[in-house]
């Protein structure tokens, strides 16, 4: 993945993250990386809000917790107001709610969850899920993934879910070299049961595979939000390609 873009393109990408910090973070880093410059000015504008306070969102969808999405539409008019020209949300569960954070703006809304859905390789007749509790049990990339045809999505048994959800708390911990180990040891799993390829359905497993060997292919929803809105803003994909994203060795 790599683009170009020129001095006079003007178009501005609103980021509403926090969610975690460090997928936040690292979203910034593979836009700067992923565009081809000979100096600063060639890069695209990028205005984040990192409200970390956002309240939970698996704990919103499954226990009843505080919904997120008051604040998230907030976030959202703050980054219209800025005068962005598209939003991205680096967080995989937010888009349980989109469609109200869509319905509250005007600008795009990206939808991570149909773009990520969109780059399984049309080969793949099973996807493994790795995602938060949230995420697989509301069904977000099943119905997308059912929307592009056939093909069958492989979750956890309940004790690699909650061995996912061990593995993104740690991330948000900053804790990756702990959690790495049992991780992979779930991916393995996943591939021996099938798995053709395997969705990182969180944006803090995407943190934690970014340059890590996986079995099998990995669909990362942080490089297709780079894809997609740097496409939405005008930029150019270039060759050679730059590569964040991990595949099989």
């Amino acid at each position: 993945m790599g683009y170009v873009g020129s001095l006079d393109n003007d178009g501005v990408i609103g980021v509403l993250g926090g969610m975690g910090p460090s997928a936040t973070l690292d979203l910034y880093r593979r836009f700067i990386a992923a565009v081809h410059v000979t100096g600063d000015q060639e890069h695209p504008r990028i205005i984040i809000d990192s409200n970390a306070r956002t309240p939970d969102r698996t704990a919103a969808l499954l226990d009843g917790g505080e919904s997120p999405q008051q604040v998230l539409i907030d976030g959202a008019k703050l980054l219209e107001n800025a005068g962005v020209h598209c939003v991205v949300i680096p967080c995989n569960t937010a888009h349980a709610f989109r469609a109200g954070i869509q319905a509250a703006v005007t600008v795009p809304v990206i939808d991570m969850i149909y773009e990520t859905a969109a780059r399984v390789p049309d080969d793949v007749t099973r996807v493994g899920l790795l995602a938060s509790s949230g995420t697989v049990a509301v069904g977000l990339y099943q119905d997308a993934l059912a929307a592009r045809g056939p093909i069958d999505v492989l979750v956890p048994d309940a004790d690699d879910q909650l061995g996912v959800m061990d593995v993104i708390w740690a991330v948000k911990r900053e804790a990756n070299g702990a959690a790495l180990p049992q991780f992979l040891a779930i991916c393995e799993r996943m591939v021996a049961r099938g798995a053709q390829a395997l969705i990182l359905g969180c944006t803090e497993l995407s943190v934690l595979a970014d340059g890590v060997t996986l079995p099998v292919t990995a669909v990362d929803p942080l490089d297709a939000l780079v894809d997609t809105a740097l496409t939405a803003i005008g930029y150019q994909k270039a060759e050679p390609a730059v590569v964040h994203s991990t595949t099989s060795a």
